[in-house]
C-alpha cells in the first residue's frame, strides 16, 4: 500500500511521484549552480543524474511524434519498444555536453544542438530534468558549422 502526500495544488501524489519531485528539485538546483557559477561537473552530479533517471523510468516522453518510455537495468537505459539502449557513460556524456553548451551559449533548445546520434530520445528527458531548455538567446548559435567570407 502506498502512502499519499498532498502537495500545494491539493492533489494527491503517490510516493514515486514525490520521490521524483524531490530528486528533480535537487538535480535542478545542482544544474543551476553549475551553470551560474561556471563550475566543473563532478561525480556527485552524475550520480544524482542517474538516480533521477532511474526515478523517471516508465514515465512517458515524446520524441518524433511518438510516445516512449524507458527502463533502467544496471548501467543501461533501454528505450522500450525502440530497440535503443544508452549506457550510463553515454547519458553522462550527453549531459556534460548540454551543460557545457548552456554555460557557454546559454541554451540548448533542440536535440540537434547535442550533435549526437540518439539525441532526439535523450533530449525530451533532459528537457524535463532542466538540463536542456527552450530558452533562446538573441543571437543564433551555429554548432559544427564554419562560416566563410
Amino acid at each position: 500500500m502506498t502512502n499519499n502526500v498532498m502537495n500545494k495544488d491539493f492533489r494527491y501524489m503517490t510516493d514515486s511521484e514525490s520521490i521524483r519531485s524531490r530528486k528533480l528539485k535537487r538535480l535542478q538546483k545542482d544544474i543551476g549552480r553549475i551553470v551560474d557559477e561556471n563550475e566543473e561537473i563532478g561525480e556527485e552530479f552524475y550520480d544524482l543524474l542517474w538516480e533521477t533517471i532511474c526515478a523517471f523510468q516508465n514515465v512517458p516522453f515524446y520524441s518524433k511524434g511518438s510516445e516512449y518510455t524507458y527502463s533502467v537495468h544496471d548501467d543501461e537505459m533501454e528505450l522500450n519498444g525502440l530497440n535503443k539502449v544508452f549506457c550510463r557513460n553515454a547519458v553522462n556524456y550527453f549531459a556534460g555536453k548540454a551543460l557545457f553548451l548552456r554555460q557557454h551559449q546559454s541554451h540548448v533548445d533542440r536535440p540537434e544542438r547535442l550533435g549526437t546520434i540518439g539525441a532526439a530520445y535523450i533530449y525530451p528527458l533532459f528537457e524535463k530534468l532542466g538540463i536542456c531548455s527552450e530558452t533562446t538567446s538573441a543571437e543564433p548559435v551555429f554548432i559544427g558549422c564554419r562560416a566563410t567570407v
